[in-house]
């Protein structure tokens, strides 16, 4: 039997098949690299300001010095500015306290190892005679060696204030101008230096430590005592009242430039005198005169200039003194116009 035919569909209009959605191009999106261009951002230099300058003292003999608190670095690329700008007053100051007695303490030391030269010590011992000294010759000897390290410091740093104060302020002052300044205040100066050092043999005596703190609290009473024209007390007094709020800061930088000195000292004074142990101290005792001097003439008043500039970064920290110039410099202005 056959199968019945399938039932006819519903009739319904034709209507068009609607279009195929178009799909996008392979690859279809924003171009390559849009967005921003490489290192967009703010143009350069683009932030808050750059700080001011520090202020700064000198002047074009010198190069510019620090006129605000001063670090460990400012202080020693100062005093050597300060020594290489005033180095014939320098030399001048400290030539008149040191050739003379140098030569006589070289005079008297003549006789080491006998006059002979090291060389023909060595060979014959026996040879070498020891002339002994008067006690004149020894009191002259170990009191030029004392005068050396213990009082020419002082005073060639009381002579050089004058004219490392008006280098670092601007100016320039000779040596003649500044050793009549020091001339003024010398018995102030005497007296300020007995003390200093008594107060210091105390020290001494009782334990090293002592001796330092001493040495520390009264290492810008020369420059404190000519500069602002004191009595002896009342600059000590000074000294103590600008010292004591920075005294292990200042106590290092006395020892670094006390370091730095000892070094240089024997750098330049050690070649004469070893040509004259060489050749024979009775006769090459000049080459020691020689030696002593070289050395002396740069590091003592490296020593001073470094006391001077502690002197005044004291006052800067404490009193405001780089203020105090601005504003004298701006009233200066302010009357000119």
């Amino acid at each position: 039997m056959a199968d019945p035919p399938p039932e006819p569909t519903p009739w319904s209009p034709l209507e068009p098949a609607p279009p195929p959605v178009p799909s996008p191009p392979p690859g279809y999106g924003p171009p390559p690299g849009y967005g921003p261009p490489p290192g967009y951002g703010p143009p350069p230099g683009w932030g808050p300001p750059p700080p001011p300058p520090l202020p700064k003292a000198g002047s074009a003999r010198t190069g510019p010095l620090p006129l605000h608190p001063m670090g460990v670095g400012d202080i020693l690329d100062g005093a050597f500015k300060l020594l290489r700008a005033n180095a014939r007053s320098a030399v001048v100051i400290s030539g008149a306290l040191i050739v003379p007695m140098a030569f006589i303490s070289a005079y008297l030391g003549r006789h080491a190892l006998g006059g002979q030269s090291i060389f023909s010590a060595l060979d014959d011992p026996s040879a070498v005679q020891q002339r002994s000294a008067g006690a004149g010759e020894i009191i002259l000897l170990y009191g030029s060696v004392l005068a050396r390290y213990l009082l020419f410091p002082f005073f060639i740093g009381a002579a050089l204030s004058p004219v490392v104060e008006a280098s670092y302020l601007g100016g320039e002052r000779t040596a003649g101008e500044a050793l009549r300044i020091a001339a003024r205040v010398l018995p102030a100066l005497i007296s300020a230096w007995l003390l200093t050092r008594l107060l210091w043999t105390f020290g001494v005596l009782f334990c090293i430590l002592p001796a330092f703190v001493v040495s520390t609290f009264f290492v810008v009473v020369a420059p404190a005592l000519v500069i602002e024209r004191l009595g002896a007390v009342a600059a000590m007094r000074r000294s103590v009242r600008l010292v004591r709020p920075m005294f292990w800061r200042i106590l290092l930088i006395s020892m670094l430039a006390g370091v730095i000195g000892y070094f240089v000292d024997n750098a330049l004074g050690t070649m004469p005198q070893l040509v004259a142990v060489a050749i024979g101290t009775h006769r090459a005792w000049p080459l020691l005169a020689v030696g002593q001097i070289v050395g002396s003439l740069v590091t003592l008043p490296f020593v001073a200039i470094v006391a001077v500039l502690l002197y005044y970064d004291g006052r800067i920290r404490h009193e405001g003194f780089d203020l105090q110039l601005m504003a004298a410099d701006l009233a200066r202005g302010g009357n000119a116009s």
